[in-house]
This record gives C-alpha cells, sequence and structure tokens, in this order.
C-alpha cells in the first residue's frame, strides 16, 4: 500500500488520458520505479465501471502516488490534459519542475527520470523524448525536424480533401517511405525540433509561467502543430533529447474508432489549425 504524506510535493507529474480500454496503462505504471519522485494524474474520459474499477486495482498496488479522475464526457487527448492542468490552479510557481503529457499506452526506459533529473527546466522549456513505436519498429521523433513546407502544406490539403485520396495517399506513403526513405541518421543529437510526437511531450512549468498553454481547440491529432506554433509564438526551443527513451504501443489510444471516424476528426483538426495558425 501507498504510504506518502499527501502534501508531499513532487517534481515530476505524469498526465495521461484513458479512454474505454485501460489495460495499457498497467504497462505504463509498471515502468515508474517507485523512488522516481513521480506522481501520475490519470484522466478518464467517458468514465464507467468498467474502466474505473481497473485503474483503481492497478492504483492499489502501485507504489507511488496516483490519482485517478473520472470524466463524464469524452474531453479527448489534449483536452482530457488540459483538465489536468486547470486543477492544477493558477498559482504556477507551486506547480512541479516537469509535466508529462503522454498517451496511455506508453513506457518510459529505466533511465528516463534520473536522466530527466539532470536537464534544467529553466532552459528547456518542451522537450521531445526517443518515441520508439513497439509497432513500426522505428522512432518517431522528430516529429517535424522544420516548420511545414509549401510542398507539406499541399500534402496535407490533398489528404485532408476527400476521404478516398485520403485512402490512396497514406498506402501510397507507406510503400514509399518503406522503399525510398532514407533520411540521414541525425536522431543521436540533441537539438532544436519544430514539432515533437504527441504521444509524449515533456513540459517545463517554466513554459506556463511564461504564457504557455495547450490549445484543444480540436479533438484529436492536432497536439503537435499546435505545441509548435504556440512554442514559436514565445520564442520557446522545442528540445529533442534522445536519452529520454519511451516505447509506445501504437493503435491502443485510437483503436475504438474507425478509420473513416478517425478521418473525419483529422479533417476536422486540419481546419481548425490552418484557420489558426495558417498551416
Amino acid at each position: 500500500m501507498l504510504n506518502r504524506p499527501v502534501n508531499k510535493q513532487f517534481s515530476v507529474l505524469i498526465i495521461t488520458v484513458n479512454y474505454g480500454n485501460p489495460s495499457p496503462v498497467k504497462d505504463l505504471i509498471k515502468s515508474i520505479h517507485p523512488d522516481a519522485d513521480v506522481k501520475l494524474w490519470i484522466e478518464d474520459n467517458s468514465s464507467s465501471d468498467l474502466s474505473l474499477i481497473p485503474l483503481e486495482k492497478m492504483k492499489e498496488k502501485a507504489g507511488f502516488h496516483i490519482d485517478i479522475f473520472p470524466h463524464t464526457q469524452n474531453h479527448f487527448y489534449w483536452g482530457g490534459a488540459n483538465q489536468a492542468l486547470i486543477r492544477l490552479g493558477k498559482k504556477q510557481e507551486l506547480w512541479p519542475r516537469w509535466i508529462i503529457i503522454c498517451n496511455n499506452d506508453v513506457c518510459f526506459d529505466n533511465q528516463f527520470f534520473s536522466y530527466l533529473k539532470t536537464i534544467d527546466a529553466r532552459k528547456h522549456k518542451i522537450i521531445a523524448p526517443k518515441v520508439f513505436s513497439n509497432f513500426k519498429k522505428i522512432n518517431l521523433n522528430p516529429f517535424f525536424e522544420n516548420r511545414l513546407s509549401k510542398m507539406e502544406k499541399m500534402y496535407y490539403k490533398f489528404v485532408n480533401f476527400h476521404w478516398l485520396t485520403a485512402r490512396f495517399i497514406q498506402f501510397l506513403g507507406r510503400y514509399l517511405n518503406y522503399h525510398l526513405n532514407q533520411k540521414p541518421n541525425t536522431n543521436s543529437l540533441t537539438r532544436p525540433i519544430y514539432a515533437p510526437h504527441g504521444s509524449c511531450i515533456i513540459f517545463s512549468s517554466e513554459f506556463f509561467k511564461m504564457g504557455g498553454y495547450l490549445d484543444d481547440g480540436f479533438q484529436m491529432f492536432g497536439e503537435e502543430l499546435s505545441t509548435a506554433e504556440i512554442a514559436k509564438e514565445l520564442n520557446v526551443q522545442i528540445m529533442y533529447h534522445p536519452k529520454l527513451v519511451i516505447k509506445h504501443n501504437d493503435h491502443f489510444s485510437t483503436g475504438n474508432l474507425s478509420w473513416r471516424k478517425l478521418y473525419d476528426i483529422s479533417q476536422a483538426t486540419h481546419r481548425y489549425l490552418n484557420k489558426t495558425y495558417n498551416l
């Protein structure tokens, strides 16, 4: 059983968002060492006994501090994370040094939190870790090395024109990536990038103190580019740190939705991002 003071201050707050199947959370919890000075908040969207009871059992067995917050509605990923930030309150000087927002289907490497302690939170306000996809067998970061070019903007407009064209481009893109993608291997270098992969983004509380925020004006698929544009607006660098490693069990987070539903959400998000950030 957990036996820590209620008023203990933690240096790291992990915010994860659950929707439906809670089973991936078990591996996430197992990857966090009890001595890591970490608190985990689970935002349980469209909560029911089917999700809440298993999550409560996981909490009882964990060796560190976990809080579960059930929501009657589905706030989606970034909206659910924003609920947690609202709960933290306006006194940002009291916030944990690091706030990690992640999918419920990720696992932290053994050295993740010890390495995070060595990073200056005042200088590195947004961090993209190395995200190893167990499905694709590749590192998903950087999500974008640079801001979208005219050609890339045209590509996204074409993808979001109609679901049939999107299907064709998805098939063609997989083929080209498999056969032609020969990018130089720079993924061992710590450096500034444009956009981090949304499965796990690390925010210093300093980012929020200077006016940073989460844009949740969309349902899904907009966290990467909205974070990149907000950082650009505030003149904040997003730093890629390959020594911070997580494993991502892709498809658990969106597994309950059909391809067509996911496409419709993606199309709506593209329109929102284009209107808000001229992307």
